[in-house]
């Protein structure tokens, strides 16, 4: 079993402030799961669309300003942290090299 938290269109108008929101997601659920005591995997959704504000900016919301926040939160949630198994890259299609390279970068080679 697993959850996608789609965790993108959230109409931050700052990078930092984003990534926090995904940080704060990521503990949250990691430990919500890990109190359920069931083996529910979390993949955690990573933007890579292009699309205009107000709901999703691509300069605020992106594969670097997720990956840190997913980081974040991986931290700040423990041993919770085990539930959390990945990320989905939305929308792989409109993925960029420069992209994939950040991904690889940032989340693969970690």
């Amino acid at each position: 079993n697993q959850i996608f938290v789609a965790a993108y269109n959230a109409g931050f108008d700052n990078p930092d402030d984003y990534s926090a929101w995904i940080a704060y997601q990521v503990k949250t659920y990691a430990q919500a799961i890990a109190d359920l005591e069931t083996t529910t995997e979390l993949i955690i959704g990573v933007p890579t669309y292009d699309a205009a504000p107000p709901d999703h900016d691509p300069i605020i919301e992106n594969a670097q300003t997720a990956i840190n926040g997913i980081m974040a939160g991986l931290a700040d949630a423990g041993d919770a942290a085990r539930f959390v198994r990945g990320i989905g890259v939305y929308a792989e299609w409109e993925t960029t090299p420069e992209e994939w390279n950040q991904i690889k970068t940032l989340w693969v080679n970690r």
